[in-house]
């Protein structure tokens, strides 16, 4: 039998690996230029790509103060902060990027657990599998955090599983606003 622990191993075997990004920092001329009345602050700009894709940018500032003896330090958090800054605004747009190929065919080539998950599916009139689609699963994932019912946690591990088909999240669905 299958846990929702196991159930995230194919998940997470698929983000397992080495991704390449790369990193332009630059300084900040835009955030420097409307804050012209502050001499004393420096100002970052980080880009985060991959292939030449921007995926995010980051900005960060810091403010230098003559009695600072620490300006290296300074410095260094300013360059850590717009770096961060650029990987947190990439994250949405991760999510997006392609599979690497390996893991996109032996995804392809693995099929786990396939009468567990054919138990669970609904088959169109051409028998084939439709999963919950992702606007499917928002909704209901709405409705279960509003839910009061004793059945939310049961409701919650099905949203968690790969295999939660159309039908199925169409049922749980019609449950809840008919409650």
């Amino acid at each position: 039998m299958n846990t929702n622990k196991s159930l995230a191993d194919a998940e997470i075997k698929e983000c397992v690996g080495s991704y390449n990004f790369s990193v332009r920092v630059e300084s900040d001329t835009e955030t420097l230029s409307a804050l012209e009345n502050s001499p004393f602050i420096i100002s970052l700009k980080a880009t985060i790509l991959q292939d030449k894709k921007v995926l995010g940018i980051g900005r960060a500032n810091s403010i230098l103060s003559p009695k600072n003896k620490y300006i290296k330090n300074a410095v260094i958090y300013c360059f850590n902060a717009a770096i961060v800054d650029g990987f947190s605004k990439a994250v949405k747009i991760l999510d997006n990027l392609p599979l690497k190929a390996d893991a996109q065919k032996e995804s392809l080539e693995e099929e786990p657990d396939l009468e567990g998950r054919d138990r669970q599916a609904y088959f169109t009139n051409d028998d084939n599998l439709k999963y919950a689609s992702d606007k499917q699963r928002n909704f209901l994932k709405k409705l279960v955090s509003k839910c009061k019912d004793s059945n939310k946690r049961e409701y919650e591990n099905k949203l968690q599983s790969p295999y939660l088909s159309s039908f199925e999240a169409s049922t749980i669905i019609k449950n809840l606003l008919t409650k």
